[in-house]
């Protein structure tokens, strides 16, 4: 019985210092609440946000690989800085630069360039006929304007995501190589690819002499012919600098508010058709069709974008003095059942008139802490 009662006193002692413990800290939140005030700003002042993401491009003109599509490709690497444009931020303004690489290959096409009637080929220094192929790889930069605009009209609240259009002008940079030689073990001048019919590459042309030993071999990684200057099958080199026009469409996922993730992608059509080195002059002069349209080529991406300058959008007030002009007086000063203590801290809001109680939890007394009041 001893032992019981020491159980239920130690009981009772644990339960009124957990109950101290949660009234103490309901009523520091509420006073908290009454002396921090949380301010949203009508008018937040929003600054540039910076934009890093990595993604790849795909090229679509005249030389292509088989199955190209947008996500499929070589690397890209973009850096975006964005920035509202207009009162109603409804419009943002991006200025951008991208580089990366493209390249592409027509098995058909560098058949065809194999078959140009020797007396048209061009010759190298040694006097030999040089035989070309699509084969083709670009490094590729990028910069530009852009104005997008993310749907404010009809998507009024800050949503987990958001969708956004875009147009922009970017001047574009890019210096073609082709893969038209080999260096064979045991020579030193460099070797052609010859294209057979077969759908195979080799090291002597089908209609040669040697054919009946040629080995089926392999394009090596080398672009070592600058094709911009070699004016195979053209008369005059090409410039290397032009213009595109991006239309991207994407989403931005908000993971915070100074944090969110990008995923779009942008369709730039060019105004240039020797990204590829192929154009309507060489398609004439080899016997082949050109597409009848500039070079197109998408670039694919994920961004993160970082909002680290803008204001906040709320901030906190700390008084000196609660706001007494909301107080509830009958509640703040309500005292139910008449011991002296306030509603707001009594524990036991319901003690019988006339009992005498603890002045901070408001319960009757139990001096021998066996769990029944005196």
């Amino acid at each position: 019985m001893y032992l019981m009662r020491l159980n239920n006193k130690i009981f009772f002692t644990i339960l009124f210092s957990l109950l101290s413990i949660i009234t103490f800290a309901q009523e520091d939140e509420y006073w908290n609440k009454l002396l921090n005030e949380e301010v949203e700003v009508e008018n937040p002042v929003y600054k540039p946000v910076i934009s890093l993401g990595a993604g790849l491009f795909s090229f679509f003109g005249d030389i292509k690989n088989p199955g190209t599509n947008i996500l499929s490709g070589q690397n890209g690497y973009m850096l975006n800085v964005s920035t509202f444009v207009g009162k109603k931020n409804m419009f943002k303004g991006n200025v951008f630069a991208i580089f990366g690489s493209m390249s592409g290959h027509d098995f058909e096409i560098s058949r065809k360039m194999q078959l140009v009637p020797a007396p048209l080929l061009p010759l190298d220094s040694d006097g030999e006929p040089i035989f070309s192929n699509s084969s083709f790889s670009t490094d590729f930069y990028q910069v530009g304007l852009s104005l997008e605009y993310g749907f404010g009209h009809f998507i009024k609240d800050q949503r987990r995501f958001r969708p956004f259009i875009s147009i922009g002008f970017s001047p574009i940079f890019f210096s073609p190589k082709g893969n038209w030689t080999y260096n064979k073990v045991g020579t030193t001048t460099p070797n052609y690819y010859h294209y057979w019919s077969d759908g195979t590459i080799r090291d002597f042309a089908q209609n040669s002499a040697d054919a009946w030993h040629a080995k089926i071999i392999s394009l090596d990684k080398d672009y070592e012919t600058d094709l911009s200057s070699a004016k195979l099958y053209r008369k005059d080199s090409y410039s290397q600098n032009s213009f595109s026009i991006p239309v991207e469409i994407g989403l931005d996922f908000f993971l915070s508010y100074r944090v969110s993730l990008r995923v779009a992608t942008a369709i730039n059509y060019t105004f240039t058709d020797n990204l590829d080195n192929f154009d309507f002059e060489v398609a004439k002069n080899i016997g082949a069709k050109d597409n009848g349209y500039n070079d197109i080529f998408t670039f694919t991406h994920f961004t993160m974008n970082f909002d680290l300058f803008s204001e906040k959008k709320s901030y906190t007030i700390e008084k000196m003095f609660a706001d007494l002009d909301n107080f509830d007086y009958e509640v703040l000063l309500a005292d139910q059942d008449v011991d002296g203590v306030l509603d707001v801290m009594d524990l036991c809001p319901d003690t019988p008139e006339g009992v005498r109680v603890d002045s901070i939890t408001g319960c009757p007394f139990d001096s021998d802490l066996d769990g029944v009041y005196d």
